[in-house]
């Protein structure tokens, strides 16, 4: 019987549990054979990883998490205790904090989002905690090109800040030739919670079914705000246009979307939005807000419509606009946006550079 290999690396990240995106990073550890710890406020089951839950009250994405404080010691004790060959923080500022304080080498930490863009300008004790694990840090991966400058403008040596993007899996997320998409349909993927504006879209698709009442919208996710946005559906009468999908799995997702012709996205603000590169690499043409993470990806009105308001006429016309893309235009569109995505945003290729970042000059 041919003998298992031995575990390379011990790996320690510092992360929530639960995170998508979390998750994706586990297993892509795991494929590499590396030893892997998790440490989380948020416990979930991950083959192959050993989960180390640390319990709080609540974890709220806006920040304010102070609960968590209570753990530094513990976690700095339980880290060192595991002697990894390196730590990896996921989310810079609360697991950051965390991975800075136990102070194991090497230490790196991966920026996706919030953690810069929102949490420093509530408070000063969130640019404290950042420029501490910041100094501390190995290397800042950082999830979109503006999230890096927005780093490098804290005066960090720019060096140390590498693009990472968490992109598809392109084995499942592409361009299907074979799929007929539904000429008057959209989709949406984005969690019901306040920073993403779900319900924006409602009343935008009262609007187009005034003229398209074959119109057919797919609403995949789950959250805080989804009886607001189920009682929209109510009350603009769209019961019958409107499906909610739930929580799907990715290969539910990647069959949805490249079934599906127009994606709209009404986030306030994101890193680099993953949900918006598995609808380009599925050939879906992008609806999406006009923030600086989607300036990267989106060419309005030449790979896509970049929206400037939660105005219902506004996004509905650019909806409407997608629609009717002349079909040669459509088909450059579609095949453009999937070699973007191919070429900048494959999950496995960039996570493969963050891997040599980590163990780079660790031996066995």
């Amino acid at each position: 019987m041919e003998q298992k290999a031995e575990k390379k690396f011990t790996l320690c990240i510092l992360g929530d549990a639960q995170s998508i995106h979390v998750q994706r990073i586990c297993r892509f550890f795991v494929q590499k054979n590396v030893h892997l710890h998790l440490i989380t406020f948020r416990p979930e089951n991950i083959e192959g990883v050993t989960v180390h839950y640390f319990p709080v009250h609540s974890i709220k994405p806006e920040g304010g998490n102070i609960s968590i404080l209570r753990h530094l010691f513990s976690i700095r004790k339980l880290v060192r205790k595991l002697r990894p060959d390196a730590v990896y923080a996921i989310y810079a500022t609360s697991y950051g904090l965390m991975g800075a304080f136990a102070n194991v080498k090497p230490f790196v930490v991966h920026a996706l989002g919030s953690d810069i863009l929102v949490s420093p300008r509530r408070h000063f004790l969130y640019r404290w905690i950042l420029r501490y694990v910041f100094k501390k840090a190995k290397a800042i991966f950082s999830f979109s090109d503006f999230i890096t400058k927005t780093i490098i403008q804290m005066n960090v040596n720019p060096e140390k800040v590498k693009l990472a993007v968490l992109g598809i899996d392109s084995s499942l997320f592409y361009l299907r030739k074979d799929i007929q998409k539904q000429p008057f349909s959209i989709m949406s993927t984005r969690n019901f919670e306040e920073i993403y504006r779900v319900y924006a879209l409602i009343p935008a698709i009262a609007l187009l079914k005034e003229r398209y009442p074959t119109l057919k919208v797919f609403i995949a996710g789950k959250g805080t705000q989804e009886n607001k946005i189920r009682e929209l559906v109510k009350q603009y009468q769209l019961e019958d246009q409107v499906t909610f999908l739930g929580h799907l799995s990715p290969e539910q997702l990647a069959e949805h979307l490249s079934e599906t012709l127009v994606y709209v996205s009404l986030s306030a603000s994101d890193g680099t939005s993953v949900s918006l590169l598995e609808a380009m690499a599925c050939g879906c043409i992008p609806v999406v807000t006009n923030i600086p993470a989607n300036s990267p990806w989106i060419q309005h009105e030449q790979n896509g419509f970049l929206v400037s308001s939660l105005e219902a006429q506004e996004i509905a016309t650019y909806i409407e606009k997608a629609f009717f893309l002349p079909t040669e235009k459509l088909q450059k569109i579609q095949q453009m946006n999937y070699e973007l995505v191919k070429t900048k945003g494959e999950f496995s290729s960039n996570m493969e550079s963050v891997y040599q970042i980590i163990f780079e000059n660790k031996t066995l």
